[in-house]
């Protein structure tokens, strides 16, 4: 397995390495912290580029092709909150919740997959929940809420257009059963301090 994304599937390491070994499945990464799964630059809904966003696309691509050709993984799990956002693709923003972004990321996503299943590996896409309060930040608003509900659904749509190469898990349902507001923990456990 191959788990590629953002930050966010490092705090997973811990248990499911462990778990998959115990299963004789090796767990492998190609995680770059601050970047999503999908190209173009990712920008704010202020219209503020993060610094280190231009560089994501090259460096997530190199990364991920390096890693698909050297584990040849037979599953690739696709974890990431990035895509949640704005994106400057060929000098054009695309706004979150335009029909335009819809394509956009659509777009995206399907060049992202390709990418991902090119050596023949099925690809497990994790639906993301918001994040809960904590003691940095409190409750997302609405809109924060409807960023992430709106990406599930485009993965759910791909992932049924292409049920042979492509599933979506509900990892968002797992850590946020209820749906949001998500709980800040899950059966005695806070799965994502921050």
């Amino acid at each position: 397995v191959l788990l590629v994304g953002d930050s966010i599937p490092y705090t997973l390491l811990p248990g499911l390495q462990p778990l998959a070994a115990e299963r004789g499945v090796t767990v492998e990464t190609a995680l770059v912290a601050g970047c999503g799964v999908v190209g173009g630059t990712v920008a704010y809904s202020d219209g503020q580029v993060p610094s280190h966003a231009p560089g994501c696309e090259k460096l997530v691509d190199d990364y991920e092709r390096t890693a698909l050709a050297h584990h040849r993984p037979e599953i690739v799990v696709w974890m990431s909150n990035w895509e949640t956002n704005d994106r400057v693709v060929q000098g054009q923003r695309y706004r979150f919740g335009s029909p335009a972004w819809d394509d956009m990321m659509l777009d995206k996503i399907a060049e992202a997959a390709e990418r991902l299943t090119s050596g023949d590996a099925h690809l497990v896409i994790a639906t993301m929940p918001p994040r809960a309060p904590n003691e940095l930040l409190p409750a997302p608003d609405s809109a924060e809420v409807a960023r992430y509900v709106r990406l599930n659904e485009l993965y759910m749509q791909y992932a049924r257009a292409h049920p042979e190469t492509v599933s979506v898990v509900d990892f968002a349902g797992a850590v946020c059963p209820d749906g949001p507001p998500c709980p800040r923990t899950v059966d005695g456990i806070e799965p994502r301090p921050l």
